[in-house]
């Protein structure tokens, strides 16, 4: 089995933030930014599908499904659980926050 299928067999299920502070725009479902987690030193690329909607505009809240395409569940078995917290980053920059409900470990 690939470093790839492996790091699939987990999604998070959370509510997410985007921020209204300066030109941010709109965020489709679909999106790839980064997550940090609350004691990770590093970002993780991550894919948000949006449940309750297909756009999220600056200041609002969404329910999402996250995938990882590049990490394992056991990288950051420490650092996911219910009720914790992430940011969500494009590069240096915090663009939204969220709150994990949910982990799932996905068949495959």
């Amino acid at each position: 089995m690939d470093r790839y299928t492996f790091a699939k067999k987990f999604q998070i299920e959370c509510r997410e933030t985007y921020l209204a502070e300066g030109d941010r725009g709109p965020v489709y479902s679909g999106y790839r930014g980064a997550i940090w987690f609350e004691g990770n030193v590093s970002g993780n690329t991550a894919i948000h599908t949006f449940i309750d909607k297909s756009i999220v505009g600056p200041g609002e809240s969404v329910l999402a499904v996250i995938e990882f395409p590049d990490i394992s569940f056991e990288e950051v078995l420490g650092f996911i659980h219910p009720r914790s917290r992430y940011r969500i980053q494009e590069g240096g920059r915090v663009v939204g926050h969220g709150l994990i409900e949910r982990v799932q470990r996905i068949a495959g």
